[in-house]
């Protein structure tokens, strides 16, 4: 049996073969069921870490939010105070200070004339105005004031001056 050789049946390392083929076979690692384990174990790891990457980044992004709505708070802050500090600049009482410092300034007690020019009469369309256009006397008082200087100061106040002419 073990010399012949037109003996069917003979042993090979780890079966037993006949001449139709071995009788015993061992199962093979790689089944279906076992890839469709590797596939879903897989995908679960796969879908698992891409939610923990998303997670991170909005915790990342909402930190970054706040840090923004601080920096914020911190350039309102600061802004609210260079406004404070320009108000305070600009008042009427620094600049005349600083004017009185600087260039010399004399403030006097009373203030001296003061004159305002007026602009001319606006065109508009009102019906009062073409009412008031079509009396005789309305056009000359218009030009008497439209180029005309007005002082703020009463005539009375002038009267017993220099300026007014009796002293």
């Amino acid at each position: 049996m073990y010399g012949q050789p037109n003996s069917s049946l003979y042993f090979s390392s780890n079966a037993v073969v006949s001449g139709d083929g071995a009788m015993a076979r061992r199962k093979g690692v790689l089944t279906t069921q076992v890839v469709m384990v590797v596939v879903v174990a897989a995908l679960v790891g796969l879908l698992l870490g891409g939610r923990i990457f998303l997670t991170n980044q909005i915790t990342s992004m909402r930190a970054r939010v706040a840090d923004l709505e601080n920096q914020k708070e911190f350039l309102e802050a600061g802004s609210a105070k260079l406004h404070m500090n320009w108000n305070h600049a600009s008042s009427g009482e620094v600049v005349v200070a600083r004017a009185q410092k600087e260039l010399g300034l004399i403030v006097p007690e009373k203030p001296g004339l003061v004159l305002v020019c007026l602009d001319g009469p606006k065109k508009d369309k009102n019906v009062l105005r073409d009412l008031w256009a079509g009396l005789p006397a309305s056009d000359q008082a218009g030009e008497l004031v439209a180029g005309a200087m007005v002082s703020l100061v009463p005539r009375g106040a002038l009267a017993g001056t220099m300026e007014g002419g009796s002293e």
